[in-house]
């Protein structure tokens, strides 16, 4: 129990963190060229502030020592690492809209369209992780078939990454990141799973404990 919840704890979530806050301060460098303030679009801002929090409270969890509730703590920690990683490609996603709006081009419609479907596609893959482990009383349907249909819906973000690479303009040759986006969601998704699953045997191991 102790070893999935440290391993929950730390140091994979950390080195997302910090990778994340690389790919922030990549974004920063562009305010040492043209790009200003007044220019940045706010859903950039937003996001960035946003993913900060996150990024410093997954660091904040490599310094927590006392286990006085195993199941709270693992499900803070879920919550958290699943949050960071999401956040985590969030700001290498932005990367390129910081370097578009240095260069003003402004490209609203395919951020917001990038971050609906990030939204929607994590939310039915994180669905179809939790129907794995738990039959709500509510579903009448064969879990097996809702789970495929969940994941096929979660995976429509590669066909999205794919279209975004052949449409959005390719700005100071940094349209590579849409490709690379692909394998960094691939990569989150896979890491959100077996967080869960440390999670569930924290959760297992703990209920054996108190049933003895």
């Amino acid at each position: 129990m102790e070893e999935s919840l440290n391993r929950l704890r730390k140091p994979a979530i950390q080195v997302v963190n910090i990778f994340s806050l690389l790919f922030i301060f990549f974004s920063y460098i562009q305010y040492q060229f043209d790009l200003t303030l007044e220019r940045t679009p706010n859903y950039l801002i937003i996001t960035t502030g946003f993913a900060l929090v996150i990024n410093l409270l997954g660091l904040f969890q490599f310094f927590e020592k006392k286990i006085d509730n195993p199941i709270n703590k693992a499900k803070r920690y879920l919550i958290v690492n699943i949050l960071s990683l999401y956040v985590s490609y969030l700001t290498f996603y932005n990367l390129y809209f910081f370097v578009a709006a240095e260069h003003q081009y402004y490209l609203d419609k395919y951020w917001y369209i990038g971050f609906i479907t990030l939204l929607v596609c994590t939310t039915m893959h994180i669905l179809s992780v939790l129907l794995m482990r738990f039959s709500p009383k509510w579903l009448k349907y064969d879990k097996r078939i809702v789970i495929i249909i969940l994941k096929a819906i979660a995976s429509l973000i590669y066909i999205q990454k794919i279209i975004e690479y052949i449409t959005i303009p390719n700005i100071a040759d940094s349209y590579f990141v849409f490709l690379i986006s692909i394998l960094y969601i691939f990569a989150c998704n896979f890491l959100v799973t077996i967080y869960y699953i440390l999670y569930g045997r924290v959760y297992t191991e703990t209920k054996k404990t108190k049933t003895k």
